[in-house]
């Protein structure tokens, strides 16, 4: 590989000077993304999807419930359950399904190497989000100073698949690949949902000028 960057793009040049200077990240709840992309037709956005299997003890009243990759908790009460659903047939193997909006704060950044095909229509995808694009290269060196500002997080490549039987906040329609996203994902209590990480190992570019910028690197 001869080149990989993380590119975060901003409508405002203060913006982009506060990331690259102070390392200002903003954080925004899942509510944020959902309304977004319930615009973008991308009706997955900001929602989780679990299935839960359960095998329930002998005499269980009260089930306490949470997916293996966090999320919220459950709470259910089997004995108003039997009582509402006299069908119910007593199996002692269940599967749970739920889907609900999460409350996790999520930042979110494009990724880049000079090993994918479809770097064009990730420039064009980014010129939707404004002119200024940081430009980091040293991506683990960046990894590395985000969580040790964070406690409680999680990062990792964006998903992209039609399939919608289980969703995280790191999964998204597949229409939106060329987004080539990867996300910072935390519960942690930020005042006004900002995060400051100290200055960022990186350049500002013009929007315009970063695949000029970058074919140096091919």
């Amino acid at each position: 590989m001869r080149f990989e960057f993380f590119i975060k793009v901003f409508d405002n040049i203060v913006y982009a000077q506060n990331f690259l200077n102070k390392g200002e990240m903003l954080f925004r709840p899942a509510t944020y993304f959902k309304e977004r992309e319930d615009i973008r037709q991308d009706k997955n956005e900001g929602i989780l999807v679990e299935n839960i299997h359960k095998r329930l003890p002998e005499g269980c009243k009260k089930l306490i419930l949470r997916g293996a990759k966090g999320g919220k908790t459950f709470i259910v009460d089997l004995e108003r359950f039997k009582n509402e659903n006299p069908d119910f047939n007593n199996a002692n193997d269940l599967t749970f399904h739920f889907k609900y909006i999460s409350d996790f704060k999520i930042y979110c950044m494009a990724y880049i190497n000079d090993s994918m095909p479809n770097l064009s229509s990730i420039f064009n995808r980014l010129r939707e989000y404004g002119n200024y694009a940081v430009l980091i290269g040293d991506c683990k060196g960046f990894i590395e100073q985000v969580k040790k500002a964070l406690k409680d997080y999680e990062y990792r490549f964006v998903s992209y698949s039609d399939v919608t039987v289980e969703k995280s906040p790191f999964d998204k329609a597949k229409n939106f690949s060329d987004e080539s996203e990867f996300r910072f994902v935390t519960t942690d209590d930020l005042k006004n949902n900002y995060l400051y990480i100290g200055p960022v190992n990186g350049v500002i570019s013009n929007i315009d000028e970063l695949e000029e910028l970058l074919k140096k690197f091919y």
